[in-house]
């Protein structure tokens, strides 16, 4: 099952980037606003690199 040995990773990494950047945004003294806005681009960007990592897997 490594297929979900690497999702369990990948899901564990994108919290630990989700934590790091919610600790960010307090010590930089970010509103709340712009947290979750940074965080859900974040997550698209996470989203798009494991596609693309995905995809050069595949091909």
């Amino acid at each position: 099952m490594v297929t979900d040995q690497n999702h369990s990773s990948d899901v564990s990494s994108e919290q630990e980037v989700i934590r790091y950047t919610e600790k960010l945004a307090q010590s930089l003294g970010l509103d709340e606003q712009n947290t979750r806005a940074y965080k859900a681009l974040s997550r698209q960007i996470w989203a798009l690199e494991k596609r693309l990592e995905d995809y050069h897997i595949k091909y």
